[in-house]
């Protein structure tokens, strides 16, 4: 099954209710959980000045569960960057039973670069992108199976903000990516900046 999208101006939602049962080796019987969530993603036309995309997404999860059922923020601490992943987190760095996150991207299309002569020529991108997080997690599930060293929640929203070129030979972005929360001596573990690059045929 294969899932075909037409192209529409007006927002995109997905509901996702999920229902199920785990059980553990310390566990006599299956214990049920359930896990509700919504996604909106849209993008606008900005007519000169290029297009925005974003997505949206927040849920909860329902019931006494092991840290792999959780909300786990998808962390990416290599140089390929993901518009979907926080690339200056680490993988189970954070968990939450609510959530909610989002992802921006204003693509300027060139509002600067064609500007410029001899480098609108080479038809470059102006790339701007935001990424927050936000979660709460329950002692509850610690109960069940002790949480992988260092998983936190995140009652202070996680905020990353990235300044990128496009389309660099039509083939490459790079990224100059910076996180603007979470900067204390604790957080201090994976470093505040960092340059991403991925491949997008624009």
């Amino acid at each position: 099954m294969r899932r075909h999208y037409g192209h529409s101006r007006y927002p995109v939602v997905h509901f996702l209710a999920e229902m199920g049962s785990y059980k553990t080796d310390a566990m006599r019987y299956d214990r049920m959980y359930g896990r509700l969530s919504l996604l909106v993603s849209q993008t606008v036309g900005l007519q000169m000045f290029g297009k925005l995309d974003y997505s949206v997404v927040g849920g909860v999860v329902l019931g006494k569960v092991p840290y792999p059922f959780l909300e786990t923020f998808a962390g990416n601490p290599t140089f390929a960057y993901d518009r979907y992943k926080f690339s200056l987190m680490d993988h189970y760095q954070y968990g939450a039973d609510r959530f909610l996150y989002g992802f921006l991207t204003w693509d300027m299309q060139g509002l600067l670069f064609n500007r410029i002569p001899g480098i609108q020529r080479l038809h470059l991108r102006e790339l701007i992108e935001a990424k927050i997080a936000w979660g709460m997690l329950s002692d509850k599930h610690r109960q069940v199976v002790p949480l992988p060293e260092g998983m936190s929640s995140l009652r202070v929203p996680y905020v990353e903000l990235g300044v990128g070129i496009g389309n660099i030979l039509q083939v490459a972005n790079v990224f100059a990516v910076f996180r603007l929360t979470h900067n204390t001596p604790a957080d201090n573990a994976l470093p505040w900046w960092g340059i991403r690059v991925c491949f997008s045929f624009m």
